[in-house]
């Protein structure tokens, strides 16, 4: 099949998913099984709402919490598209769908395995007037042209997502490790060049002129991260244990479970690079990126989150910038396609997964404990799939997975914060 035809059949399929979730909605809306459909009032809250003040008053400094704290290049297609909520929620189903499609043509993933990937409850962020849909559109085009060596669209789309997201700045250590562990370690100093001149200069690039286009609206600079410090508490501290949630076990289990895997990547990185060190080179540089980016973002909300949670370390919106992004996908399709899972694979990582739980609390009450049970199954049917190949642990998990998904969309529009 020719890859145009498989990037169109892929970019329908995730249209039609959104369409299907939303409707799927209203179907339950009107049986009275859920409270919420999405309208132009409940779709625009949390994030969307600083994102939005940014498309009508644009950047506004203040000693509280300011839209300072957002990135410019989201609200500013917003505005340039003159859109509602359900308008921009909708052109985000389109930015989503096409970078999907582009990461399937990238990475081959069976039919099961795509609805999977859809109905993993973090994507709906990609359905809502967040930044995650443009954000993953721009990694899968930097993946794209990556495998097919287009640079000027590598530097493209990394200058847009250094306009885009704070994370961004994550994979700039990333393309370096990227770059090293790819070649011989004799021929580190032009891995660095090459990883300085392909990929770290257009993120700078994209970083400084957001920098540069906040201190031309506010007459500070530095303005974005001063504003992440001192009102959203962005800044280092030793974590105090277990993790809290602004809203409890209901958002707590899954960003634990974002918690597990971005460990779980740092200790997978940190032997290929210690094997790099040995002599050992390793080609698969997108795993490599984004077991890098999934480690630093990780270790980022663990150490530079605020205590707000009863004096815990909050752990907040990692679920989403770990599992709605490109990088994730990635490091499913290497779980389901090269790795056998072996009885001691299955003991290590229940036990790990256990530790990581008790980090959240799991001995805390029994609502707790069923939560992370729950995120161990789920681990474990993964693992069961990439080993047996299997339908059933793939379809169980969509089940799961989407029943998830419709749960956390209706606390978005519900009002609760949702990460």
């Amino acid at each position: 099949m020719k890859p145009s035809r498989i990037i169109l059949i892929n970019f329908l399929t995730a249209i039609s998913y959104a369409c299907f979730l939303y409707v799927f909605q209203l179907f339950l809306h009107r049986l009275d099984y859920i409270g919420h459909m999405p309208d132009e009032k409940n779709i625009i809250v949390f994030d969307a709402d600083w994102y939005h003040s940014i498309v009508i008053n644009g950047y506004v400094n203040g000693d509280a919490g300011s839209n300072t704290g957002f990135f410019i290049f989201f609200p500013f297609i917003w505005k340039i598209l003159h859109v509602g909520g359900i308008g921009m929620a909708l052109v985000n189903v389109l930015l989503f769908s096409f970078g999907f499609a582009l990461l399937c043509a990238v990475l081959p993933f069976s039919e099961t395995e795509r609805l999977l990937l859809l109905s993993l409850p973090s994507i709906f962020f990609c359905f809502v007037p967040y930044s995650e849909a443009i954000s993953f559109l721009e990694i899968a085009v930097v993946f794209w042209g990556i495998v097919h060596k287009k640079h000027y669209l590598v530097w493209l789309f990394l200058f847009l997502a250094g306009l885009t997201r704070a994370t961004t700045i994550f994979l700039i250590p990333g393309f370096i490790i990227m770059e090293l562990v790819a070649n011989a370690n004799r021929s580190w100093l032009s891995s660095l060049y090459k990883a300085a001149r392909y990929f770290v200069m257009p993120i700078v690039a994209g970083l400084s002129v957001f920098i540069w286009y906040e201190h031309h609206c506010t007459g500070i600079w530095f303005v974005y991260f001063d504003q992440q410090a001192r009102n959203w508490g962005h800044k280092f501290s030793v974590p105090v244990l277990p993790f809290g949630s602004l809203e409890g076990p209901r958002t707590l289990w899954i960003n634990s479970l974002a918690v597990f895997t971005g460990l779980t990547a740092l200790i997978i990185v940190s032997v290929k690079f210690i094997r790099w060190l040995g002599g050992k080179a390793y080609d698969n540089s997108l795993l490599v990126l984004s077991l890098c980016y999934m480690s630093f973002t990780t270790l980022y909300a663990i150490f530079f989150n605020p205590q707000w949670a009863d004096g815990h370390t909050v752990i907040a919106a990692l679920h989403r910038y770990v599992f709605a992004t490109p990088f994730f996908f990635v490091f499913l399709h290497h779980c389901f396609n090269n790795v056998r899972f072996t009885w001691k694979h299955y003991l290590g990582v229940t036990l790990f997964a256990n530790a990581v739980w008790l980090l959240s609390g799991s001995y805390l009450h029994i609502q707790n404990t069923l939560f992370f049970s729950f995120n161990t199954l789920c681990i474990l049917l993964v693992m069961t799939y990439g080993t047996k190949k299997n339908a059933w642990p793939l379809l169980l998990l969509i089940t799961i997975c989407f029943t998830m998904q419709i749960n956390l969309f209706q606390q978005f529009i519900g009002g609760i914060y949702p990460e």
